[in-house]
């Protein structure tokens, strides 16, 4: 959509838009991505060189479980500091 003197709020909302769609995108040639190294750790194409590693996080911990082994009620005296996140989102409300 290209009018003229759009908001920085539509403008937002156009790029966080074409940003679902190219992650959509990339989600399925990664899959083809993915499907073409098999067992290999890197594959060629004309452009880019295509590199695949494997990582393991650790899973979450029942904090319930951790706070009742250690004698606690619970685990806020071992926390870190919060942070702030700050989240904006744009729903757009014309076609």
């Amino acid at each position: 959509m290209n009018i003229p003197n759009r908001t920085p709020i539509d403008r937002l909302g156009d790029i966080r838009e074409q940003i679902k769609e190219l992650q959509a995108q990339e989600k399925e040639l990664k899959v083809a991505v993915q499907d073409a190294l098999g067992c290999a750790d890197r594959l060629l194409g004309l452009e880019f060189l295509a590199v695949q590693s494997i990582a393991e996080r650790k899973g979450s911990i029942d904090e319930k479980a951790v706070a009742k082994a250690m004698g606690v009620e619970n685990l806020d005296n071992f926390r870190k500091d919060p942070i702030t996140v700050i989240t904006i989102k744009t729903t757009r409300i014309t076609e």
